[in-house]
């Protein structure tokens, strides 16, 4: 990363610190963290990030400052590879895009959460309601990082049934043709926001639930 880039990210962290004159000493370790957590994302895992003052020549009214930023890289963290453990969906498009997306490439723990949470909102999707995932770094040393993605879908929600009541002016066909739930597969709350939403666009019903 470029000097002028992790400035500029030390001023999105502490816009009222950096290059003000009169730096906070609590808004300067929060723009060290931001810079790290740059590096980081970037493949840095080692990066180390400190912060300096030097006076200056005291002013008409306020004693200034220099702040100094010490930056040490480190070595890139190479995710050699992605396990995945647990998962119901072991083909899934989102796995095979995010395994493209991060093997072999300087480790990004950020790209890794968001594959996670793809892959917990597809578990989601094909009615593993209570699905969720961590993510385990293993050091294999060299630079190598393995991540271990483990998800616990839960049980799988299918629907078994379907009714219809307190329908008077409506017959109860129309309402299952308008509802479009299939019997035997995964259901949703999205599913029945939509039929909800469905069922009132008929202009009906006072209430559906």
């Amino acid at each position: 990363a470029s000097s002028a880039a992790l400035r500029r990210v030390m001023k999105k962290a502490a816009p009222s610190t950096v290059g003000r004159g009169h730096p906070v000493e609590s808004d300067l370790d929060d723009a060290a963290d931001a810079v790290r957590r740059a590096l980081v994302a970037l493949g840095y895992e080692q990066a180390r990030v400190t912060w300096s003052l030097t006076p200056l020549k005291r002013g008409l009214f306020a004693r200034r400052v220099r702040v100094g930023v010490t930056v040490e890289q480190g070595p890139v963290s190479t995710l050699t590879d992605l396990v995945i453990e647990g998962a119901a969906l072991q083909d899934s498009a989102t796995l095979r895009a995010g395994r493209k997306a991060v093997e072999g490439k300087p480790l990004s723990p950020h790209a890794v959460r968001i594959l996670a949470t793809q892959l917990v909102e597809e578990h989601k999707r094909a009615g593993y309601l209570d699905a969720t995932a961590r993510v385990l770094y293993t050091d294999q040393g060299r630079g190598d990082v393995v991540a271990t993605l483990q998800v616990e879908p839960g049980p799988q929600v299918l629907l078994r049934s379907f009714s219809v009541r307190g329908n008077q002016r409506v017959s109860s066909a129309l309402i299952q043709r308008v509802a479009r739930l299939e019997v035997g597969r995964p259901i949703t709350s999205d599913d029945l926001d939509n039929v909800r939403y469905r069922l009132y666009e008929l202009a009906m019903f006072s209430s559906v639930s």
